[in-house]
């Protein structure tokens, strides 16, 4: 299906590795299903979508995976919410809110900070 390198426990220090990726199916219809499918993802992929349409974007000096609403994106994301927030209620459920942010021994200790250090 593809190929991608890979280094050694993840040190570029050490030798790198080739990495397969591949699929097996018990007939040819069924690989045929599968190929059919992950094109069809691909059309309906958010990323690819979102940037289509001009609902978002991501920019690496905010941080990864932080998204930057658009006018027409922030638009689809406040009916959602709204209705999100009406079903919610609408069948008991109390709403709580956390802080988005926290004292970096909270994400030592989930392990987090080792991690996600450098886009924290």
């Amino acid at each position: 299906m593809k190929l991608a390198g890979a280094y050694w426990r993840g040190d570029s220090h050490n030798e790198m590795l080739q990495r397969i990726y591949g699929t097996a199916w018990n007939t040819p219809d069924e690989l045929k299903n599968y190929l059919w499918r992950i094109e069809e993802a691909k059309k309906r992929d958010h990323r690819k979508i979102g940037q289509e349409l001009d609902l978002f974007s991501v920019v690496d000096e905010v941080g990864a995976g932080l998204i930057l609403w658009h006018p027409k994106g922030g638009k689809i994301r406040k009916i959602v919410e709204n209705f999100w927030s009406e079903e919610h209620e609408a069948n008991g459920y109390d709403f709580v809110y956390t802080p988005h942010i926290g004292k970096s021994q909270l994400w030592e200790t989930s392990g987090h900070l080792g991690f996600y250090k450098e886009n924290m």
